[in-house]
């Protein structure tokens, strides 16, 4: 086994240069086989190994951590796994599922889902201010759930496809503007078809709605129809760029994108939602 000196690896190189071509360095551990990795980071400084693994591929930053803590590099491993933000705290790098305690548990999950139950207050908030427009025009309480619920699934696609295409290295967080270019075209193909599904559901189910006089149903559902497609071209704006900008921040997307997402998409799509059909109907 390659011996890995701590003491380079952990401090700058007198002899290197001040700048560094992470793209390279991540060209030859990509090209370079897996247990003969460490040589090249005993050669890098913390500062230039961290900035590397920074912008190198999720998958290849887990099998060169993982090597390291193969190897026996715990202090390497603890680290760089935590200033990368793939753990929160170094506790986290210990602990065992089934090993630790229900509180421990309790713990480490209360925070996300306290401040993300503040979103779902916002919605709720969002929701009563427009109690009015809900009382004036009751067929707008039945397409809530769908807004919801198709915002939350075109964001999931989205993020889950850009979470796939992080870990394997074909994109990276500098390829956020080719992203959002490319979400936006397939967002819009997208919005079309679900234009004409909501037309089609409210004018041919909607028959039997009570609606106040000056208001027509090929007025509501224009309406609706139209915050659909506004709701699914955001939410597949949020789950195109979160995974992208967590993973700049040096978190993991695979644990924070959905959660976060979720309660984005609620607060948002009912945000949208009121919005767009009390303007066009004028209620």
């Amino acid at each position: 086994m390659t011996s890995l000196d701590i003491t380079a690896f952990e401090h700058p190189h007198n002899d290197q240069s001040t700048t560094h071509d992470a793209d390279t360095t991540i060209h030859q551990l990509s090209q370079t086989d897996r247990g003969h990795r460490t040589p090249i980071l005993q050669a890098l400084s913390y500062e230039q190994t961290l900035q590397t693994l920074q912008q190198a591929p999720l998958i290849l930053v887990r099998e060169i951590l993982n090597e390291l803590k193969e190897a026996g590099y715990a202090t390497q491993y603890t680290r760089l796994t935590v200033d990368l933000g793939l753990v929160t705290h170094r506790k986290d790098l210990k602990s065992n599922y089934l090993h630790t305690g229900v509180f421990e548990h309790v713990k480490s999950r209360l925070g996300w889902i306290v401040s993300l139950s503040l979103l779902g207050i916002f919605s709720g908030m969002i929701i009563a201010s427009y109690e009015d427009a809900l009382s004036a025009l009751v067929i707008l309480a039945i397409y809530m759930p769908v807004m919801a619920d198709t915002g939350g699934n075109v964001g999931a696609q989205a993020s889950t496809l850009l979470i796939q295409s992080m870990a394997t290295g074909e994109i990276t967080t500098r390829d956020w503007a080719r992203v959002l270019w490319k979400e936006f075209r397939v967002s819009l193909i997208m919005a079309a078809a679900l234009i004409s599904i909501i037309l089609i559901r409210v004018m041919g189910f909607g028959s039997d709605v009570d609606l106040p006089g000056d208001i027509t149903l090929l007025q509501v559902a224009i309406a609706v129809s139209t915050a659909m497609a506004i709701q699914v071209i955001s939410s597949s704006f949020l789950g195109a760029i979160l995974p992208v900008f967590i993973r700049s921040l040096q978190l993991d997307p695979a644990v924070i994108v959905a959660p976060v997402l979720t309660s984005l998409v609620d607060m948002t799509g009912m945000l949208v939602y009121f919005f767009i059909t009390t303007t066009m109907l004028n209620i």
